[in-house]
């Protein structure tokens, strides 16, 4: 039996600009932008870098700027430090008798 899917490749592929996603590529130029205004010239070759990367990262991924960003924004992320909404919340005595 053959795989049918309700949309087309084509339509799930994300646009790139030089190579590389949009975010990644204004980082990148407003990067480049700011290294050239505050005439901070070393930072150029940086940039190339960043480019070089990102357009390495997209043959690999095409989506893992929208990974970055998803875990960036994501808001209840697990992590082994409460947060101070959650620990501010907790009852007195929360916790005790844990055996570690």
């Amino acid at each position: 039996m053959r795989r049918t899917s309700t949309s087309h490749r084509s339509l799930r592929r994300i646009a790139l600009f030089a190579g590389v996603p949009l975010n990644a590529f204004l980082v990148i130029v407003l990067g480049g932008s700011f290294a050239l205004v505050a005439r901070m010239y070393w930072f150029l070759p940086t940039t190339i870098i960043m480019w070089w990367i990102a357009k390495w990262a997209t043959k690999r991924d095409p989506h893992w700027m929208n990974l970055l960003e998803t875990y960036i924004y994501e808001g209840n992320v697990y992590d082994s430090l409460p947060r101070a909404k959650i620990w501010i919340k907790r009852v007195k005595g929360w916790g005790k008798g844990i055996p570690w």
